[in-house]
């Protein structure tokens, strides 16, 4: 289970994260890009200059969750734990890059304008998210919907 979603975080998707906030209202945000960094850890990658609140977060209150859906034919999961806001590596800057010019490339072929597709993918100050994952869910559209997979599939 876990190469196939390695596999659907290296295709052209699109990934929300969202984590909690003192006032109990979720944060939204945007990844532009992800990456098991071992079996049991996923780091997200987001602009915080999109997204400041980033850094004013407790990362130690409640859990963050990333949902992640290819955008041609919606096969998307859910994942959920607790997360610590970490360092960038080099390897993220490569990550991203990666990121970005698959999206570029898929919505330019469908006429999107670069600064609409800018609103999705753009911004600076790389910021790295390191979700445990503790759910992992099938999100996609289907019987399979909302279906537990379960935490075995990845140790």
């Amino acid at each position: 289970m876990i190469e196939n979603i390695s596999a659907l975080f290296n295709d052209r998707v699109m990934m929300l994260i969202t984590w909690p906030t003192s006032s109990g209202w979720p944060q939204i945000a945007r990844g532009i890009g992800a990456r098991f960094v071992r079996p049991d850890m996923l780091a997200v990658l987001v602009a915080g200059s999109r997204y400041p609140a980033i850094l004013g977060t407790d990362w130690s209150k409640g859990w963050t969750a990333v949902t992640v859906a290819r955008v041609t034919d919606y096969t998307s999961c859910q994942i959920k734990g607790p997360a610590e806001l970490h360092e960038t590596v080099p390897q993220d800057l490569e990550l991203v890059a990666a990121y970005r010019s698959r999206i570029t490339a898929l919505f330019g072929k469908a006429g999107a304008e670069h600064g609409t597709i800018d609103e999705w993918i753009g911004g600076t100050d790389l910021r790295r998210i390191v979700i445990k994952v503790c759910e992992v869910y099938d999100q996609t559209p289907g019987p399979r919907a909302g279906t537990t997979v379960k935490a075995t599939a990845w140790s």
